[in-house]
């Protein structure tokens, strides 16, 4: 599943002056277009084509230039993904053209709306970035393309067919690094995270995964995940574990069943719930071609096979990450007081994993230290929720008795995925950095990915 590699180891006739520009930009001096043809807004490093990352402007200022981001969002249900529905592009990156070239950016709100104190100049456009503007989280292709999406200033909404899942995983990610911020009382932005997704197209390794602080999200051709928000919220959670190191990721196969490393259990089983602790579901699934192809509910997990541990081994044994899961979504809801909780569950990953000498149970960070942390470090109220839950429920053998205080899967080979023709062009922004720019309301042109594009009609 896609989930489980941690690995390696989403005719107006403001259209026909938009159609005008795109042809003058493309002119080659004598009448003809060029439908591969790369163009770049200003030179790199001049004053014109940088952003002045300016922030919101005054939503009272006249004559300014305003509007409102959507995009297309099939919900993610139990019974599989919805249709489609639109939904607020909010905290993303938005840049004003004028002519053609940028001189000013801003961040959407949470409605998903837009303010540049700006009056009537030039010929005026947008460019919305699948771009976060609160953490340096970036939505690209597989060439390392940034998505974005050009229209005529006002409303822009962005539909399914324009790369809208890059938006949704951007969305995603927002809503998990805010739990996350809380979680860690963390008032930085988060390290850089790259996320690479193309429409159509498998991932280098055949899955969803996380790679260091990059996460690699499918997007078809038949399993997609964009839209899969638990799937994506999992891999989330490994980039935490990059952030903060709670976790070791040894060799080996994390979905072993009760087979699995102890390490790789608690590596796998921490980011599910994780997942459902940012949504609020004790639901975790995952869907292919739309329908669910996965389905746990760690509420009401099976009390038999994988799901229960063997209480006549001892603590070091194998065991499967949903024991993990499971365990620490219901001591998470074993108590109302969620600021309590949340920091109860959150406190061991800093205050206690991240100490090598912390160390019982199988060798390296596993679910025994985790407990350890956790009753050390405050949950020694929550003593016989253990007991009931771990212990008595679940079968694992965990002995209640930390000393305190105390100071995947194999990789797969390398298969090139078929083409894919996306919707867009490539053109350089004012700081040269490549964009992956989809005209929104026009559709490409045949000539090949990312080839000349023409009004929709």
């Amino acid at each position: 599943m896609q989930r489980m590699i941690r690995a390696l180891w989403p005719l107006g006739s403001s259209a026909l002056v938009l159609s005008a520009l795109l042809l003058a930009a493309c002119d080659d001096g004598d009448g003809s277009t060029d439908a591969g043809a790369i163009r770049q807004d200003a030179a790199p490093g001049s004053d014109a084509g940088t952003a002045s990352d300016a922030g919101p402007a005054d939503a009272g200022a006249p004559n300014g230039v305003r509007g409102r981001v959507t995009y297309d969002r099939r919900p993610f249900q139990v019974t599989g993904l919805g249709a489609a529905v639109p939904e607020p592009a909010a905290g993303v990156v938005v840049a004003l053209l004028e002519d053609g070239v940028e001189v000013e950016r801003t961040v959407t709100d949470a409605d998903g709306a837009y303010v540049f104190a700006r009056g009537p100049g030039g010929t005026l456009e947008v460019r919305v970035l699948a771009q976060l503007g609160a953490h340096p989280v970036s939505l690209l292709d597989f060439a390392d393309g940034l998505y974005a999406f050009r229209a005529p200033v006002g409303d822009v909404h962005v539909s399914e067919d324009e790369l809208a899942g890059s938006l949704a995983i951007a969305a995603t990610v927002l809503d998990g690094l805010a739990v996350a911020a809380e979680a860690f009382e963390r008032t930085e932005p988060f390290p850089n995270m790259n996320v690479y997704w193309e429409r159509g197209r498998v991932t280098p390794y055949g899955t969803s995964y996380a790679l260091g602080p990059d996460l690699w999200i499918l997007g078809g051709p038949n399993d997609t995940d964009e839209y899969d928000t638990p799937v994506l919220l999992h891999e989330l959670g490994h980039y935490l574990q990059d952030v903060y190191p709670y976790s070791d990721t040894p060799d080996g196969d994390p979905h072993a069943g009760a087979a699995t490393d102890p390490r790789l259990a608690w590596n796998e089983g921490w980011p599910t719930f994780f997942s459902c602790l940012v949504r609020d579901s004790a639901t975790y699934g995952d869907t292919i071609d739309g329908d669910i192809a996965l389905l746990e509910d760690l509420d009401a997990l099976p009390m038999s096979g994988e799901y229960v541990a063997r209480p006549g081994r001892p603590q070091s044994q194998t065991l499967s990450e949903w024991i993990i899961s499971g365990s620490l979504w219901h001591l998470y809801h074993a108590d109302a007081d969620r600021a309590q909780q949340l920091r109860r569950s959150f406190d061991p990953l800093t205050g206690w994993l991240d100490d090598p000498g912390q160390d019982r149970g199988f060798g390296g960070r596993d679910f025994v230290d985790y407990l350890d942390g956790y009753l050390c470090l405050g949950g020694e109220p929550q003593r016989a929720d253990i007991q009931a839950y771990v212990v008595n429920e679940r079968r694992f053998p965990y002995d209640l008795s930390p000393a305190c205080p105390k100071p995947g899967r194999p990789m797969a080979p390398w298969r090139a995925p078929p083409p894919v023709t996306l919707p867009g062009h490539r053109v350089r922004d004012g700081d040269g950095r490549w964009l992956h720019e989809v005209f929104v309301g026009r559709v490409e042109t045949p000539g090949g990915p990312l080839g000349s594009v023409r009004a929709a009609r």
